[in-house]
This record gives structure tokens, C-alpha cells and sequence, in this order.
């Protein structure tokens, strides 16, 4: 049983404009909770806005967006000058404040400041904090708040939520998955959400560029810890040959991970900056986000990630396998 903080109830059912972030290159669980709670609080009346870095990756722009959808920095503060810092401000999916990426300055400018999220490795920051390590998705703590405000969701509400929840739980097939995670879904797909016309969006919508992308990626394949680590790696010079954008790996790490012997799998990407983003899956053998720590990230047991600075992509693989060796053993 959740227990949503009192003073975090009171906060969203006493104020009348709320700013919504979610993290920097959001997922499904982001965007869901984001455009759910956008939803659930508009029908009861109140001004909302969402703050989003980027235009919404394809795989999730069939998501019924936000009205009011402040896309980058420079409309962020253009709103902020017209509509001034006395709002209620939100943070979801954000396992620390760096997590809100161009959107730290804007967050801290507001009058008050909730965060939601269900990171274990979550480092407090905002006015108040509600953080459900043991619940599989900002998505479901969205819609429990929704029940304890006693706000009803609407099939838009449902949907955004219901993707957040599929996503979070790799189509409920995580440790985080409880009976009330189906109990939740099951209440989502009353209202009227289709799981097959959202699995179609989530997982049968790929281009033909991010196809190809894959086949360079899966050729970078290596085993480590007799067969317990799987890694791979996308390079620029990829994204060059195939015409593919960086959103076209996402889910990518889970090749690696459904190969049998596998405990952990490991998916790296470079940057511009010259810094190594660093993805790790788990099937239950080992807790990842700890892993993650000492490279100062975070995450959930199974799923966690973190970046190196000055690093190449081979001797990012290096270190975080020696990471995981240590782990393992």
C-alpha cells in the first residue's frame, strides 16, 4: 500500500497552476506520466503546462500530448517572463535534479517545488519528495495520486499512463511488476485502452534506418564473465551509414539481455561532448543500480545507467565490465 506524503496532496489540491518536467531524453514512462497527470489535473480545472527538451520521438508521438506543450529553453523562459514563478512545479521520473537537464534553472525558479519518482537510487532534491522505489512506474504512482485526489481519468488519462506502465515494466515482464501493477493496467484497459494498438506503437514501428542501425549494433557483440555480461555499442559513423537518429536505440539493450546465459548486458553510446552513456539491464542476478552508483548514476535493480567523461567507447566497455566481474563474483 502506497503512501502518498499528505503535504504533497494538500499542495496540488490547494494550487491552480502547475509546471510539469520529466527527465532529459524521456521514455515511455516519462512522457506517460508527464501527459497523464497533465490530463487528470486539466479536467479538474487548473493551468498546466509541460516541458519537454525536444520534439517527442516518433515512437511515442501517437501519445495525446499536452495543450500546453513548452517545447526547449527559450519558450520555457519566454512562458516563465508571461506567466511569472507562482506555480506549482513537478518533477517526475527524476532520479536527481540533473535528470531535469536544460530545465534545472526553470524548476528552481518556481514558487514550489513536488517531485514523483520511483528510482531507488533517487537523490532528494524540490520542496517535497514522494519516491516509491518498490512500484514499477512513475505511471503507477501518477494514478494512485489520481485515486487519492479522487480524480477521475479520462481514456486520454489512461492511455498515457497505461504506456507509461508497459514501458517501465518491459510489457510487465520485470521484477517490478506486482499484482497491482496488473490490477492497475486492468482498470487502464476498462476505460478503453487497446493493448494491441499500443504494443503496435511501442514495438511494431520501426524504419527501415533504425533496422539496419541494429544490425551494425548487434555486430559489436562481445561475452564477458563466461557468458554472464553481454555488451554492444553504437558509434556516430553508424548513425552516418544508416540515416538513424540517437531516439532509434531505444530498447536496443534488450538483445543482448535475452541471450540466455546473460545476467547483465551493457549498451554504450558516444557523444559529441566525448563522454560514453552507459545503459545496463539485469535479469535479477545482480543489482545494477549499485553498479551504476559508483560511476555516479542510479537507477532500479534490474535497469540502470550512467555517463564517463573522457572516454572512448572501448575503454568505457572495459571498465564497466571489471565493474561487473567485481559484482558477479
Amino acid at each position: 500500500m502506497v503512501k502518498i506524503p499528505s503535504n504533497l496532496v494538500e499542495a496540488i489540491e490547494q494550487n491552480d497552476k502547475f509546471f510539469l518536467f520529466a527527465h532529459s531524453r524521456p521514455d515511455g514512462d516519462a512522457l506517460g506520466s508527464l501527459f497523464g497527470l497533465a490530463d487528470i489535473l486539466q479536467a479538474q480545472g487548473k493551468k498546466v503546462w509541460c516541458f519537454v527538451e525536444a520534439e517527442l520521438p516518433l515512437t511515442y508521438a501517437f501519445l495525446p500530448a499536452a495543450d500546453n506543450l513548452i517545447i526547449g529553453s527559450a519558450a520555457a523562459e519566454a512562458l516563465l517572463v508571461r506567466e511569472g514563478t507562482d506555480c506549482l512545479a513537478i518533477a517526475l521520473d527524476c532520479g536527481d535534479v540533473y535528470r531535469l537537464g536544460i530545465f534545472q534553472d526553470i524548476f528552481a525558479k518556481c514558487q514550489y517545488s513536488l517531485v514523483m519518482d520511483h528510482h531507488k537510487s533517487h537523490l532528494p532534491f524540490g520542496d517535497i519528495s514522494w519516491v516509491e522505489a518498490a512500484l514499477s512506474s512513475t505511471g503507477e504512482m501518477v494514478f494512485e495520486l489520481a485515486a487519492k485526489l479522487d480524480m477521475p481519468l479520462s481514456y486520454e488519462a489512461a492511455l498515457c499512463l497505461y504506456v507509461a506502465i508497459v514501458s517501465d515494466t518491459g510489457g510487465f515482464r520485470y521484477s517490478s511488476t506486482s499484482a497491482r501493477t496488473h490490477v492497475i493496467a486492468g482498470e487502464l484497459l476498462a476505460l478503453g485502452v487497446l493493448p494491441d494498438q499500443v504494443g503496435s506503437h511501442l514495438y511494431d514501428n520501426w524504419t527501415l534506418s533504425r533496422l539496419q542501425l541494429m544490425q551494425m549494433v548487434l555486430g559489436t557483440l562481445e561475452m564477458n564473465c563466461e557468458g554472464q555480461v553481454a555488451s554492444v555499442y553504437v558509434t556516430d559513423e553508424m548513425f552516418a551509414q544508416t540515416g538513424a537518429s540517437k531516439e532509434d536505440t531505444g530498447g536496443f539493450v534488450d538483445y543482448p539481455r535475452s541471450i540466455a546465459s546473460v545476467k547483465v548486458a551493457i549498451f554504450l553510446k558516444g557523444s559529441e561532448d566525448g563522454s560514453v552513456s552507459v545503459s545496463l539491464r539485469a535479469k535479477g542476478g545482480c543489482d545494477v543500480s549499485l553498479v551504476a552508483e559508483q560511476f555516479g548514476g542510479g537507477g532500479h535493480y534490474n535497469a540502470a545507467g550512467f555517463r564517463l567523461k573522457e572516454i572512448n567507447l572501448l575503454q568505457a566497455r572495459s571498465r564497466v565490465v571489471t565493474a561487473l566481474r567485481a559484482a558477479l563474483s
